[in-house]
């Protein structure tokens, strides 16, 4: 940008100016995605956990099993 307030009239610092802006603008782009796909990848992985969860709990009930211990009489 400095090199556009040197040159206001050249043709090339003014191209370089909007490179220059739009490497920005895609640097900021990709920070969004990164953030949002962060966002939907821990939100997949604890849909996958809680179905787990459940899973497990289900499991245990079948197996008479109650909180760690066996059902029914010893």
């Amino acid at each position: 940008m400095a090199v556009l307030e040197c040159r206001p009239c050249d043709a090339d610092a003014l191209e370089q100016a909007v490179l220059t802006r739009a490497s920005f603008e895609c640097a900021v782009e990709i920070g969004r995605q990164w953030t949002v796909n962060e966002a939907v990848l821990a939100e997949q992985w604890q849909r996958g956990w809680d179905a787990h969860a459940a899973a497990c709990k289900a499991a245990r009930g079948r197996l008479g099993v109650i909180d760690g211990a066996l059902a029914g009489p010893h």
